[in-house]
C-alpha cells in the first residue's frame, strides 16, 4: 500500500505536532523549574537583604556605642580637670593669709582653658553656662584684685571676705555640677 501525499503530509504534520508539543511540554518544564529557582533566589536575595539590612543597622548601633564612649572618655577628661581646678580654687581661698591667696589664685595653671566651641561638644548649655560663669567669675576679681592690699588690714580682711565670697558661691557650684556628672553620666574608662 502506497501512502497517498494527503496521507504523508498528515503523518507528517502528525510528527510535527507531536515534536512540537513535546517540545512545549519539555520547555513548559524547564521554565517551571526555571520559575522555582528564580523565586528560590529571590527569597534568597530577601533574606540576604534583610540580613544586610540587620548587619548594617548592627554596625551602626556599635559605631554609635564607640562615639558614645569616646566622647564619654574626653567628658571624663574635662570634668576631671575642671574639678580639680575648682577645688585647687576652694582650698586656696579658705587659706587665711590673704597674700597667699592673692599670690595663688594668679597662677595661670588655675585658669579655665578648655574653650566654649570643646565644652560645647561634651556639655549642655546649662553646664557650659555655670563652668564659664565661674571662671569668668574668677578672672575678673583676679583683675580688680590688685588693690586688696593697698588699704590697712581690717579693710583688707572685709574686702578679702567678699573676695572670697564671690569666689567661692560660683566655685562650690561648679564643683556641685561636676560631682553631680560624675555620679549621674560618667563610666571611668
Amino acid at each position: 500500500m502506497t501512502l497517498e501525499s494527503s496521507d504523508w503530509i498528515s503523518i507528517i504534520n502528525i510528527v510535527a505536532t507531536s515534536i512540537l508539543s513535546i517540545s512545549v511540554v519539555v520547555l513548559t518544564a524547564r521554565s517551571t523549574k526555571a520559575s522555582v529557582k528564580t523565586t528560590e533566589l529571590t527569597e534568597k536575595s530577601v533574606e540576604l537583604s534583610e540580613r544586610a539590612i540587620r548587619l548594617n543597622e548592627e554596625m551602626n548601633k556599635a559605631t554609635e556605642l564607640d562615639q558614645r564612649k569616646y566622647k564619654n572618655i574626653i567628658r571624663f577628661h574635662y570634668v576631671n580637670e575642671l574639678k580639680q581646678k575648682a577645688v585647687n580654687i576652694s582650698e586656696i581661698i579658705s587659706t587665711r593669709n590673704y597674700e597667699i591667696v592673692w599670690n595663688k589664685l594668679r597662677d595661670p595653671s588655675l585658669i579655665q582653658t578648655i574653650p566654649v566651641t570643646e565644652l560645647a561638644l561634651y556639655f549642655s548649655k546649662d553646664e557650659i553656662e555655670t563652668i564659664n560663669g565661674a571662671w569668668e567669675n574668677l578672672e575678673s576679681i583676679v583683675k580688680s584684685f590688685g588693690g586688696v592690699f593697698a588699704f590697712f588690714e581690717q579693710e583688707q580682711t572685709i574686702r578679702m571676705r567678699n573676695i572670697v565670697q564671690q569666689i567661692g558661691i560660683p566655685i562650690s557650684t561648679l564643683v556641685l555640677l561636676l560631682e553631680d556628672i560624675m555620679r549621674q553620666n560618667i563610666e571611668a574608662p
